[in-house]
This record gives structure tokens, C-alpha cells and sequence, in this order.
């Protein structure tokens, strides 16, 4: 986990324990957070005229919300779904990202502008799953660009890591968004916990939820793998990491 060729909060490279654990194929939508904030009268995001998505954009990411808002909804939506969501950690979503191999982006080791919604000053939000030349080899979309993620850890230095935080009370929040580019697009960046989100700043704040087995074993993965994807319509795609080569026993 982690660069020691990147940026001062990325670095050291170093070993994290991740378990087996499903993660969302795509981010949060507009439309089912839409669902959310009409099942449990949670305020809606702030750019949203009349507590509601702009037309056409019902199937982008949902922006504009806190680290807060974002369990909430995981909360909710375990209850419906009668499975144990939250948000992923930042080590379950970096491996989710970068597999046992540590790859440089979710597809592989070499840059491919078409991947993803990495546009830098000229880029907006897309619906969800337009880049599917993107996918991690499991089948994980758009974990680089469009809208960056929250990850449910505070932000703190790395095992080993010398800098400095540049202030309290901040949540990490990785993918980066689609005014990203090329070498900011895997930087660690971090936010306050409640967000002054504004009507502009698509860029933070979207979320997956990963589901949190009973019982994590390799074999309960494998039992239950058809049917949880059953009632998810295959939106949750199981990651199995393995142990041996990504993060050893701590």
C-alpha cells in the first residue's frame, strides 16, 4: 500500500491486512441516493434544485456529499438490502484499486487517457460505468476520475511516513476527479469530515459502499458470491486478497 515514488503523504510503500470483502462495481448514483433522501427525509445535496438531481444527470456519481451523509446512506441501504454495507477502508479501497500486484492504476501499469474520466480543465461528470476500458481485472469501475472518493480512515501519515499533516479532522478521499490529471489522479488527498461542499465542487465527495461479511473466510466468499450478486443485480463484485503477497500478518 502505498508509493514511495509518490507525493509526501503517499509515501512509504509499506504492507496493510486487508480481508476478503465485496466492494460496489460503480459509485453511488444520483438516482439511488435520490431513493435515500426520499425514504428518510436526509437533506439532499446542496446543489440539488427542489431536493432533487438535475434532469440528465441521474446516473452520474451523487456529489456534494460529507463522510457523514455518505454512511448514512450505507446505513440505510444495509437495512434494505439486509447485507452489512459501510464504507470501504482506505486499504480495502486501494486494493480494490491495485490488486496483489500494486498496479500503478486500476488497469495496469501504463497510462491510457481513454480509461477514464481524467479530462483536467475541460472535464465534467459522466454517468457511471462510461469507461469500461477502465475496470480493474476483477470489474471495478471508475475508481480513477470523474468524482473522488471518501474512505472511511482519518487521515494520518503512513507507517514510517515523515510529513506533515496540513491540519486536523481530515478524512482521505483517493481516485481523484475528472478535473484530474495523469500524476494527480492517484494522489491521497484528504477532506474535513463535514465538507463545505459547494455547487461546484463536483470533484470530492462520492462514495461506494463495500459489504462486510459475518464470517470473512475465503470459503464463505465463494458460497455466497452468486447469491449476493444475485440480489444486487452484480453490482458488488467480490475482492479476495491474497494474503501471502499483499498484506502479511501484522
Amino acid at each position: 500500500m502505498g508509493r514511495s515514488d509518490g507525493g509526501a503523504l503517499e509515501a512509504p510503500a509499506h504492507a496493510a491486512q486487508v480481508k476478503p470483502f465485496f466492494i460496489d462495481r460503480f459509485e453511488v448514483t444520483n438516482q439511488q441516493y435520490l431513493e435515500f433522501v426520499r425514504a428518510t427525509s436526509h437533506p439532499p445535496p446542496p446543489q440539488w434544485a427542489n431536493s432533487v438531481p438535475a434532469a440528465g444527470r441521474e446516473h452520474h456519481p451523487v456529489t456534494g456529499v460529507s463522510i457523514d451523509d455518505a454512511r448514512a446512506f450505507a446505513h440505510w441501504r444495509a437495512a434494505k438490502d439486509k447485507l452489512d454495507y459501510r464504507l470501504p477502508s482506505e486499504a480495502e479501497w486501494e486494493y480494490a484499486a491495485r490488486g496483489p500486484n500494486d498496479r500503478r492504476y486500476p488497469w495496469g501499469n501504463e497510462w491510457q487517457k481513454n480509461n477514464a474520466n481524467i479530462r483536467g480543465n475541460e472535464g465534467r461528470l459522466s454517468d457511471v460505468g462510461s469507461f469500461t476500458k477502465g475496470a480493474t481485472p476483477e470489474g471495478v469501475e471508475d475508481l480513477l476520475g470523474n468524482a473522488a472518493e471518501w474512505a472511511d480512515d482519518q487521515l494520518r501519515p503512513y507507517p514510517g511516513g515523515k510529513s506533515a499533516l496540513p491540519a486536523a479532522n481530515l478524512w482521505v478521499i483517493r481516485g481523484g476527479g475528472y478535473d484530474s490529471n495523469e500524476a494527480t489522479a492517484t494522489t491521497r488527498w484528504a477532506r474535513r469530515r463535514v465538507a463545505a461542499i459547494t455547487i461546484t465542487s463536483d470533484f470530492v465527495a462520492w462514495f461506494r459502499r463495500r459489504a462486510l461479511l459475518r464470517n470473512e473466510s475465503f470459503n464463505t466468499i465463494q458460497k455466497v458470491t452468486l447469491q449476493i450478486l444475485t440480489w444486487s443485480s452484480w453490482r458488488l463484485i467480490p475482492i479476495i486478497p491474497q494474503l501471502d503477497s499483499f498484506s502479511p500478518s501484522s
